[in-house]
């Protein structure tokens, strides 16, 4: 009946780790509380005293129960020693490591296992080395605690406080102590019997006076004076965890003073705590190592509003002294350890709280702590409720129990097992796994089920701590037997070539999703991870580039890269791993592969494509008179590039591939400006029709087996004379042209003017005359009207007007003129020679638009543009190789490079021409002329030197130097100077050096050295040459034309005399008195 009406007293919480994760809550379990009782006969304050000496009281010395000059054990607050066993305690410390057994494994305090010693009370008990510190501290506040009492101990004021003169752990404030010295018969006053008279001093035994005072006038006099230390360091202000304040009463009303309730403070607290602070303090006295409260309803209102961690603000008293001994013993009326309080008139209630899926198993063993230490009854209806039945402070406070020691340390997690058969393995043959499992982890049940999705799952419940390292274990197992497939993404485009690079590499399940660009691989973990190694490295290595292709030509391109049956993909991808797939659809070019193949095919695949783009190149104009040369040769050029070539009017234009285009561009223009050539004469009109001759005979003559076409286009301006065009293949232009220029050249015109009268007789009868005139000679007469033109050999010309001359002596010769001459294509002037017409258009001051190629070839052109053209093409050209300008010779482009105009730079020594300075200074390395040039600068410079510092006579060699004592030091110090044997890297040079010095040293002197030492002159000496020789070229070409002129002047006056001579021997007789007469 007691227990029942009685709360169950409740030990503190003290919290350490064990072995296999689990709290462990120190409760007093009922067989202790039923022993107390007992033993106490369940007398009040008895059962109450042996409950509290059963819980470790510190009344007495834990190891000998002396109850002298007792000390707090900081490890164990719960614990005291005395004096001799604190000395005891305290003098081993040096050695307590070594003095530990060997079965302490961790602290007795914080449970650590670092630096342990023992303790001399409890050589069983360890503490760290921190928890030994603390120790030390509280052994010597409690020594200097024990010295002077800080509060009244009468009524616990701390104003005023004078020390007891006999009993120095006691003090008193003014009024006790005014009221201990009036008061009589009060029990903490002494008095003095009558029958003492000459009794002692209490404190020194010195005989008393007689004034009946207890004590002698110098002890009362002490203590009268000596007053303990009047301060205020007893309390301080400051926060605690609300869970280390224990209530020092057993019950407690339900409302303040001032009317109040609990429960409405409870209320505000928990919507506001920072009413907490508004709130006074509550007192707090530090009492035999635990904090016990004097405001028991403010702390229970701060503990049903908040968790034990808490700090609340607190009035800490260091001992009940310094809070007042009287009113803190009659409050400390608590009988179960202060940790729970009963309220008056507190009514009983019922509550149901649902409980985890399947922990009931967890939570039942654990709800009889509970109810021990709270008073309430729990137990679970079904599996899924928890019933709580007592008063409401109880129920209220077992749920907080129940949540913070039970559901808080409870875990439910699950592991997906991916596979059924994995389930199997973790039970093991006869459920030996899960047995082994179930020992390492007690508090912990593994069942096994499906989830929302279907998915095979292992449920594992229990202690928070051993679920963690159930479910690592469990895991560890599922990772290792389960077989399950796992997603790995492939770079884009890839598919096939993992397909195919992948192919008898792995040794597990895979399929690949070309279209997603993704790969599933199915095994056990250790074979996924291999596999995903394997695919990472071949990724890292991978390597994908994409070439796009035009539009409007993308589906002939694709055709063409693919070839016949994939010929052309096959060339190009050689003997790489590469792949290249054609994507119709999208116009693109993927080539796929690793990195240091990729680049290589890529560029080949690239340079197809642009060879084989259909471009279309800049329209190719016509010369003047090549339609018909290009028209013939336009099958052929077609056949030899596949390119689509057409004319319109005089422009050519080109489509095709860029190799096609190159190929056809190439071909027209060595057509246009190497092979096709075009001469123009002026013919005189007279002879247009012996040139043609009857039906064209002489044209076709001329034209047949030869690629030329002939033509004789008007000119409007000039009526006596005609132009003949001569167009075709060069070789065949220039032997047909030096045909006609030999059959006409020889040709003549001559005028002859006459009388009316004379005209009829002269031809006679149906022009029987002139036949006869004409007789034996080719010429032709033109007598329709006058003058008369006679045209022919110069010789029969003349003979036919030597024999009119005879008949009719009045005839009149008029002008002569030349049968053919050579025509400049620009303004169509006519010239006697070739030499002329070149002369004609290199001169500026003619304003012709003609141009000759520089090469001297004696190709013109009507325009520079297509001059400029030819000389591309034309061996005879040289160009210089940085600005690509043309000159007629070496020696010109030598000289365009000597004056550095352009970044082109040519050999000192061979003369060759170089693009830039840098090629030419690495070829100047190894070209000997020019390290034979240079070594002949640098020993004439030497030479030069030395002879500047030598008189004129060693100089000259008429006298030794070595008998010159101006000369002879100088030449001393040069041939110690370059000796071939000072001199390894330059040997050579010191070499022909020494042997000048010798030569001066000996007398034979030496030639003038600084004209064999300096390159300008030599190079003005060489130009002088140059100049002399082309001089001398000049008059030799004058001299030769002087010479053909006289020689055609010969030619000429030779066949006149011919002429004369055979006239002479035809003519008759008669008339050739006559002839001779009228001459």
């Amino acid at each position: 009946a007691l227990l029942k009406s009685k709360i169950m007293p409740r030990a503190p919480c003290q919290r350490s780790s064990v072995p296999n994760g689990s709290v462990q809550v120190g409760l007093e379990t009922s067989k202790q509380v039923l022993g107390a009782e007992k033993d106490n006969q369940f007398s009040g304050s008895g059962w109450a005293a042996a409950a509290w000496q059963r819980r470790g009281s510190t009344w007495a010395c834990a190891r000998c129960d002396s109850s002298v000059g007792l000390q707090r054990d900081p490890a164990d607050l719960d614990k005291s020693y005395c004096s001799a066993c604190w000395a005891s305690w305290e003098k081993p410390r040096s050695q307590g490591r070594k003095t530990a057994t060997s079965g302490v494994s961790a602290c007795a305090r914080c449970g650590s296992p670092e630096g342990l010693q023992p303790d001399p009370a409890d050589l069983e008990t360890c503490c760290c080395p921190i928890c030994w510190a603390s120790r030390q501290k509280s052994h010597d506040r409690n020594c200097r605690s024990t010295v002077t009492a800080v509060t009244c101990s009468r009524c616990g004021s701390l104003d005023g406080l004078t020390q007891d003169p006999k009993y120095l752990d006691k003090c008193y404030c003014s009024d006790c102590w005014v009221a201990r010295e009036k008061s009589q018969g009060s029990k903490s006053m002494r008095q003095i019997p009558s029958g003492l008279a000459s009794a002692s001093c209490a404190r020194c035994g010195a005989k008393l006076a007689d004034d009946g005072k207890c004590y002698c006038s110098a002890c009362w006099s002490a203590w009268k004076q000596g007053t303990a230390a009047t301060s205020t360091a007893g309390r301080s202000d400051c926060e605690v965890p609300l869970g280390d304040i224990q209530f020092s009463q057993s019950s407690i009303s339900a409302s303040f003073r001032d009317g109040q309730t609990l429960d409405a403070t409870i209320d505000l607290l928990r919507d506001d705590a920072c009413v907490i602070h508004q709130i006074p303090r509550i007192r707090v006295v530090r009492h035999q190592g635990k904090l016990v409260t004097m405001d028991n309803r403010r702390l229970y209102c701060f503990r049903m509003a908040f968790q034990d961690e808490k700090l609340v603000p607190v009035a800490l008293f260091t001992d009940k002294a310094s809070y007042g001994c009287a009113e803190f013993d009659s409050k400390l009326s608590t009988i179960c350890g202060g940790h729970q309080v009963h309220i008056v008139g507190d009514k009983s209630c019922t509550k149901e709280v649902s409980l985890p899926a399947e922990s009931d198993w967890f939570v039942r063993p654990r709800l009889r702590s509970i109810q021990l230490s709270i008073g309430a009854k729990l137990h679970i209806v079904g599996k899924s409720l928890l019933r709580v039945v007592g008063t409401q402070r109880q129920v209220e406070d077992a749920l907080r129990k129940y949540n913070r020691d039970v559901l808080d340390k409870y875990k439910t997690c699950s592991v997906a097992l991916l596979d059924r058969r994995v389930q199997g393995l973790i039970v093991g043959k006869k459920g030996a796994n899960a047995g082994a499992l179930k020992n390492r982890f007690p508090c912990t049940r593994l069942t096994f089920g499906e989830d929302d999705h279907g998915i095979p799952v292992a449920w594992i419940s229990g202690l928070v701590d051993e679920v963690d390292h159930a479910q690592h274990d469990v895991s560890a197992m599922v990772t290792k037997f389960a077989v399950s497939e796992e997603q790995i993404v492939l770079p884009l485009h890839s598919g096939r070539f993992f397909c195919k690079a992948l192919r008898n590499k792995l040794l597990i399940l895979y399929s690949i999703d070309e279209e997603s660009g993704t790969m599933r691989i199915s095994g056990t973990a250790e074979q996924r991870c291999d596999a995903r190694r394997e695919v990472e490295e071949l990724i890292s290595r991978f390597s994908c580039k994409t070439l796009e292709v035009p539009g409007a030509d993308a589906p002939r391109l694709q055709a063409r890269l693919i070839g016949p049956k994939g010929s052309n993909i096959k060339q190009l991808v050689g003997d790489t791993t590469v792949q290249v797939e054609v994507a119709k659809s999208e116009g693109t070019v993927h080539i796929l592969g690793f990195q240091d193949e990729v680049g290589a095919v890529y560029a080949r695949v690239r340079a197809f494509l642009l060879d084989n783009t259909r471009i279309q190149c800049p329209p190719l104009t016509l010369l003047p008179d090549s339609y018909w040369f290009v028209a013939e040769a336009l099958k052929y050029v077609k056949d030899k590039s596949r390119a689509h070539i057409f004319i319109e009017g005089q422009v050519v234009s080109i489509k095709g591939n860029r190799e096609q285009v190159g190929v056809a561009e190439d071909m027209l223009m060595k057509l246009l400006y190497k092979d096709f050539h075009v001469r123009t004469f002026i013919v005189n009109s007279n002879f247009v029709k012996d040139l043609i001759g009857k039906g064209g005979s002489n044209v076709k003559t001329l034209s047949d087996g030869r690629n030329i076409w002939i033509d004789f286009p008007e000119r409007p301006d000039v009526s006596s004379t005609t132009l003949c065009r001569i167009s075709g293949q060069r070789a065949d232009v220039e032997e047909v042209s030096s045909n006609i220029w030999s059959q006409l050249s020889r040709s003549i015109v001559i005028e002859i003017y006459m009388h009316e009268p004379e005209v009829g007789r002269t031809i006679y009868t149906r022009g029987a005359n002139i036949s006869s005139f004409k007789s034996g000679l080719q010429v032709e007469v033109w007598d329709r009207s006058m003058p008369w033109r006679v045209a022919g050999p110069a010789s029969d010309v003349h003979t036919f007007i030597a024999r009119l001359r005879v008949r009719h002596p009045q005839v009149h010769l008029g002008q002569q003129s030349e049968s053919i001459s050579f025509a400049c294509p620009g303004c169509t002037r006519g010239f006697a020679s070739d030499a002329e017409v070149l002369k004609h258009v290199a001169s500026s001051s003619t304003g012709c638009e003609a141009a000759a190629c520089v090469g001297g070839c004696g190709a013109v052109y009507t325009s520079c543009g297509a001059c400029r053209k030819h000389e591309e093409l034309c061996s005879k050209v040289q160009k210089c190789l940085a600005c690509m300008q043309h000159f007629a010779n070496p020696e010109c482009v030598l000289k365009h490079v000597r004056s550095k105009v352009c970044e082109a730079r040519a050999c000192v020594g061979c003369n060759e021409v170089f693009s830039d300075a840098d090629v030419a200074a690495r070829h100047s390395e190894g070209c000997q002329p020019y390290l034979v040039k240079a070594l002949k600068e640098d020993m004439a410079k030497h030479i030069s030197e030395l002879c500047a510092q030598l008189c004129s006579a060693c100089i000259r060699g008429d006298q030794r130097g070595s008998d010159c004592q101006l000369c002879k030091k100088r030449l001393r110090k040069a041939q110690l100077e370059w000796h071939p044997d000072k001199n390894p890297f330059k040997r050579e040079l010191a070499t022909n050096v020494f042997r000048h010095v010798q030569a001066l040293w000996e007398g034979s002197g030496v030639d003038d050295p600084t004209s064999s030492g300096r390159p300008e002159r030599e190079r003005a000496q060489q130009e002088e040459a140059e100049r002399k020789r082309r001089r001398q070229a000049e008059q030799e070409e004058e001299i030769l034309l002087r010479q053909e002129a006289e020689r055609i002047k010969r030619n000429k006056e030779e066949e006149r005399r011919r002429a004369s001579e055979e006239e002479k021997r035809n003519r008759p007789q008669s008339a050739e008195g006559s002839f001779c007469a009228m001459q």
